[in-house]
């Protein structure tokens, strides 16, 4: 998301001979240097996915692949080129265009399962993502069924149960294997 608000304000910075955007503005009143920032930004970015592993690295590629609000290859694309024109960032420039390359292969997989799980039962439906569940998990007050990664989200803001608002912490989810062990079965039945 950082990257992709960067690299929007910096794409029309004056020098590059394009008017000065509102973000590129007012970071100019402050002092801050957007040039700078990306580079930093896109330097964690390449750094969290050199030092993730085995699922923990798949799932970085994969939520990244999946971010339709913040990833854009388009953007990302101009962030290597502003990187590549920096002396001191030609290692990341080639290291981000590594990682662009991963989530563009990772994004065609997931647009493929997309198109495999057209007609999803809407028992497997996360309620509010409206997306295939992972890791189904019931809540205990209200005992709706829903992504473990979902409601984890809600959580960090918020809490409590968003279908009743019944207080609700993670250590209060129930794991349900059962459902997870059919959505299995039914992704295995759609590939054949």
């Amino acid at each position: 998301m950082l990257v992709h608000s960067f690299t929007h304000a910096h794409t029309h910075l004056h020098t590059h001979g394009m008017p000065i955007t509102p973000q590129a503005a007012v970071a100019a009143e402050f002092g801050l240097d957007l040039i700078q920032m990306l580079s930093q930004l896109c330097t964690v970015a390449v750094q969290v996915a050199q030092i993730a592993r085995g699922p923990v690295k798949t799932a970085f590629i994969d939520a990244l692949a999946r971010e339709v609000r913040y990833y854009n290859k388009v953007k990302m694309m101009r962030a290597h080129a502003v990187l590549r024109t920096l002396a001191t960032a030609a290692a990341v420039a080639q290291q981000f265009a590594a990682l662009i390359d991963l989530v563009e292969k990772q994004r065609a997989l997931v647009e493929e399962t997309d198109i495999a799980t057209e007609d999803i039962p809407d028992e497997f439906l996360d309620p509010i993502m409206c997306e295939l569940m992972k890791d189904p998990v019931e809540l205990p007050v209200s005992h709706t069924i829903i992504d473990r990664s979902t409601i984890s989200a809600h959580l960090l803001s918020t809490p409590e149960d968003p279908f009743n608002r019944a207080p609700l912490a993670l250590a209060d989810l129930i794991p349900r294997p059962d459902i997870k062990q059919r959505i299995a079965e039914w992704l295995a039945s759609r590939q054949k």
